[in-house]
């Protein structure tokens, strides 16, 4: 058996195993790389340790970042654990390490920064300003993905709870907060929004569901249209978690407080 094949077989198996769409093209693409790199047609038992550790020191020389990198890494090893499970191979991947990601430290957006970014939203049509103000509001205060933004449908939220069901990687439900100024966005972008009877809540000029690709873009223009650093899901998680290490603190001094006096 080539790699090939092998790497056909594998894709197949994640399908079978209902990994999503998007999940199955990431492999495609990064293990499509490793074939390249070390030849699609090259058979099972002539892979050897040196070859892939070969290929693996080529990435640190091309320009691409550490999460990059550790990412091409984590994929192959995954790849070659299960040909090694499956069919054998000269090595064990075990052998293979995966770097760790560099941290990043993310900016936390004060006040004013917020307001200037609602400013760049600004557009000719009303309804696309109040559309973009709205999947900005509920990234800043849910902490929502691109992907979720796109997927969210109008039976998804619920106003009474302000709560919204969204379905995230690996095809996980989950309850995100709906806070009362992101539901006054959301509001005048419904109130404007033509096609009142479509299932889901963003959609494009012409009512079609929008595109993952078409908020990246969005996004990808507003960062340099303001120079800012759009990280709104991870400064809402770091937000959510200074929350979480405050509640605790105070719960713990109740704790020890209580103690004391009784």
């Amino acid at each position: 058996m080539t790699l090939q094949e092998a790497l056909n077989e594998f894709l197949f198996q994640k399908k079978l195993a209902g990994l999503s769409p998007k999940s199955i093209e990431d492999y495609q693409t990064i293990l499509g790389i490793l074939l390249t790199a070390v030849g699609s047609s090259m058979p099972l038992e002539s892979l050897s340790y040196t070859t892939v550790a070969n290929y693996i020191l080529s990435l640190y020389d091309r320009p691409l970042s550490r999460s990059t990198v550790a990412t091409y890494i984590r994929n192959t090893r995954i790849f070659l654990h299960w040909v090694y499970r499956e069919y054998g191979l000269s090595f064990n991947p075990a052998k293979i390490k995966v770097p760790k990601s560099p941290k990043k430290i993310v900016h936390i957006y004060t006040d004013t920064e917020i307001q200037f970014l609602f400013s760049c939203i600004q557009t000719s049509v009303l309804r696309i300003t109040a559309r973009n103000s709205a999947i900005i509001a509920l990234m800043l205060d849910s902490g929502i993905r691109q992907k979720e933004i796109c997927e969210l449908q109008k039976a998804d939220i619920d106003k009474e709870r302000m709560l919204m069901k969204v379905t995230g990687k690996g095809a996980k439900d989950r309850l995100v907060p709906l806070s009362y100024i992101s539901s006054l966005f959301l509001d005048d972008y419904l109130s404007q929004c033509p096609y009142s009877n479509t299932a889901y809540v963003f959609v494009d000029r012409l009512g079609r569901p929008l595109s993952g690709n078409a908020v990246r873009v969005f996004v990808n223009r507003l960062q340099k249209k303001n120079y800012l650093s759009i990280y709104l899901r991870i400064s809402f998680v770091i937000i959510l978690q200074q929350i979480t290490a405050w509640i605790t603190y105070v719960k713990t001094v109740i704790a020890v407080y209580m103690t004391l006096v009784f």
